[in-house]
Formats: structure tokens, C-alpha cells, sequence
């Protein structure tokens, strides 16, 4: 039976010639090196950074004015919806805690308290009427970080 390679055919079980066998060979000559796939790699990534950061400064700017107003807004919700005693608490607990890696995740209990402020915030929030201003600022910011 004969077998089909890219040099043509050959009968499997007979000895193949030198100069066929070399041709059987994958080509390793052309194959990139691992060190020249990382450098193109890194390269892709600074092209990749260069094009998003070589936005319009105005929108860099009125995303920054956006942030700010957010943050304040927040700020004044927690505030508002008397939940600062809560974040204040869960502030000075979390410097209390000794620091280890920055990965590292916070202890459960820790943890169970912001999420229950959070959840809280969360509620009162989606409440009709509740905060209108902060919502729409909220989703503009939204969908201005998943379009960049």
C-alpha cells in the first residue's frame, strides 16, 4: 500500500533512501522561536496600550469629571442612607487587620459585613425615584469603561 507524503509516494515497511527521509522531516528551520513569539507578543501589547491611550483628551477629561461626580454622589448616598457609621467601622477594622500580599482575600467576616453594606446600598438604591442622578451617571460610567 502505498503511503502519500508531501515528497510523493512510498511503501511502508521498505527502507526509504537518505535524501527522502530528510524530506519527510517537518522543516524546523522556519519554525519561530519561543523568544521571538514573546518579543512579538510584548510588541502587539504596547501597540494595543499606545491605541487606547491616544484618545481624544477631552473625553479622557469628562470621563474624569464623571468619576468625580460619581464618587461624590456615593458619598452623599452613604451618607444619606446612614450607612457611613457602617463603612467607617468596616474601614478601621480593615486597618486593624494585619497586611499581608495584596492578593490576599479578606477574612470572611470582613468580607460578610461588606457585603451586607454593599447589599443594603444595593436595596435602597433601586428603590423608585430613589437617586435618579447617581443611577444614570452610574450607567453612563458603565458603559463608557466597556466601550474602552
Amino acid at each position: 500500500m502505498l503511503k502519500f507524503w508531501s515528497i510523493g509516494g512510498f511503501q511502508e515497511g521498505k527502507p526509504v533512501g537518505p535524501k527522502r527521509k530528510r524530506n519527510m522531516k517537518p522543516s524546523e528551520l522556519n519554525m519561530p522561536k519561543a523568544a521571538d513569539i514573546e518579543s512579538e507578543i510584548e510588541n502587539l501589547k504596547k501597540k494595543i496600550i499606545e491605541a487606547k491611550g491616544s484618545s481624544d483628551p477631552v473625553m479622557i477629561e469628562s470621563t474624569e469629571k464623571l468619576k468625580e461626580d460619581v464618587d461624590k454622589e456615593i458619598t452623599n448616598a452613604f451618607i444619606s442612607l446612614g450607612l457611613q457609621e457602617k463603612l467607617e467601622s468596616v474601614k478601621l477594622e480593615l486597618s486593624k487587620t494585619p497586611t499581608g500580599p495584596p492578593n490576599q482575600p479578606l477574612n470572611s467576616k470582613l468580607k460578610e459585613k461588606v457585603d451586607k453594606i454593599m447589599e443594603e446600598f444595593r436595596r435602597n438604591l433601586s428603590r423608585s425615584g430613589a437617586y435618579l442622578g447617581l443611577k444614570q451617571k452610574l450607567e453612563k460610567l458603565e458603559k463608557l469603561n466597556m466601550g474602552s
